[in-house]
């Protein structure tokens, strides 16, 4: 890929928004699970963005993977089933944010796409400073950009701890704002 390949989805919707397919979330875009904000406890506010994805998504939302940004492998991603999709939560102390993999719309592998805060523009592939070119980032190369070892728009991806792997229903679902 010789560019930064990117689409339109919503000028109101952050990276949760577009996680769970919802264009408006209200709040002009400050949607966050549960509404959530970040605390002094790194891994309790890891468990509240967890389980504030499962209240907001009730039975839309299904956890199947707790793991660490330093030990994931594309061999531990899992796989939703049929007529769900597969959404991540990246935590840090400082905040979160989400990316959701792409299963139709585009020939090849599976691939993971992310909105970066509210302009409205979806990232679908981010740059490879190794190989000097723009990749899709399949589930091989998803170990990489959690690490920081892909370069995309701000806030990137470095310092990411906890990471969450929650299948959804096809038709997403509603999000919550901060309040």
């Amino acid at each position: 890929m010789s560019k930064q390949d990117t689409e339109f989805f919503s000028s109101t919707a952050n990276c949760y928004g577009y996680a769970a397919k919802c264009a408006a979330p209200g709040g002009s875009g400050t949607a966050c699970p549960a509404g959530e904000k970040p605390g002094s406890d790194a891994a309790d506010y890891a468990r509240r963005l967890r389980d504030g994805v499962l209240a907001d998504g009730g039975a839309k939302v299904k956890l199947l993977l707790e793991t660490t940004a330093q030990t994931v492998t594309a061999g531990t991603i899992p796989t939703p089933r049929a007529d769900w999709y597969l959404i991540a939560l990246l935590v840090k102390a400082e905040g979160f944010h989400f990316v959701r993999r792409q299963l139709s719309h585009f020939g090849g592998e599976p691939f993971w796409k992310w909105k970066q805060g509210n302009g409205g523009v979806v990232e679908r592939n981010a740059y490879d400073g190794g190989a000097k070119k723009w990749i899709r980032v399949t589930n091989a190369e998803f170990p990489r950009l959690v690490r920081g070892d892909l370069m995309t728009d701000m806030p990137g991806y470095r310092g990411w701890n906890q990471l969450y792997f929650f299948e959804v229903a096809k038709s997403g679902f509603d999000v919550t704002r901060y309040t």
